[in-house]
């Protein structure tokens, strides 16, 4: 299996998340579920287009550190240099 990142923006937000999967096809399957199932971090970001969603992925580490540098604003919650797993 490998490890994905996965980031989406759109409307402001930053959706971080990664997943475990065979193949790239596979990892784009397991994001939506991720999304379903509530298992990403959120944070505000500044994106410029609110009626766009940008999404990007790669296959990475499974001994990376990824920093997150959110708040916990508007119901959201997220913390700062938290690792995602």
């Amino acid at each position: 299996m490998k490890l994905y990142l996965f980031r989406s923006y759109h409307a402001g937000f930053e959706i971080t998340a990664r997943v475990e999967a065979q193949n790239d096809e596979d990892a784009k399957k397991q994001y939506v579920l991720a999304l379903e199932q509530g298992s990403f971090l959120i944070a505000k970001k500044d994106f410029r287009s609110p009626r766009l969603i940008h999404t990007t992925f790669e296959e990475i580490d499974r001994d990376i550190t990824i920093p997150v540098t959110s708040t916990t604003k508007n119901g959201f919650r997220a913390e700062v240099g938290k690792v995602i797993s």
